[in-house]
């Protein structure tokens, strides 16, 4: 293996680093096969690192690590999901009215509201189903109005 190419490898190579630690000392040869195996993993290691959890990145070279750059089939997909995404949070914000919940009345109808979606909601829903849309943004204030009364439920 010269690159590590999923979680799974990198996941392996830290914990033959770990192994490998104990038996590396400053005085020892450069040609030991324990040494070299130690070096050749913490590189990878290192390089997949940079690329996968590093807190410097740019937002675009993380999209790029995470969906392919722009025009691939799988950013392009993701990039018309975000913009889904947008819509719904659009039109769904227009059909509430209301930006924040200021009574117990809402304060209720909300959590009803929500209820009556779980049925219309899974692990499957796509996050730009206004259904799903609807659930998240009413959760938020139901959070929000919690919060700001001091409420623990």
């Amino acid at each position: 293996m010269n690159k590590i190419e999923n979680l799974q490898q990198y996941e392996e190579a830290v914990k033959r680093v770990e192994e490998l630690l104990p038996l590396i000392s400053d005085d020892m040869r450069t040609d030991d096969p324990n040494y070299i195996e130690f070096v050749r993993l913490s590189n990878m290691v290192a390089d997949y690192d940079e690329v996968h959890f590093s807190l410097f990145r740019s937002f675009d070279e993380i999209l790029d690590a995470e969906y392919g750059k722009v025009g691939t089939p799988k950013r392009e997909q993701f990039q018309k999901e975000v913009e889904a995404y947008h819509q719904a949070i659009k039109e769904v914000d227009s059909k509430l009215g209301i930006e924040k919940l200021e009574t117990e009345g809402q304060y209720q109808w909300a959590i009803n509201r929500i209820e009556e979606l779980r049925s219309f909601v899974n692990e499957d829903t796509p996050c730009y189903d206004h259904n799903s849309v609807e659930k998240e943004m009413l959760s938020f204030m139901i959070m929000d109005y919690e919060e700001e009364l001091g409420i623990n439920k």
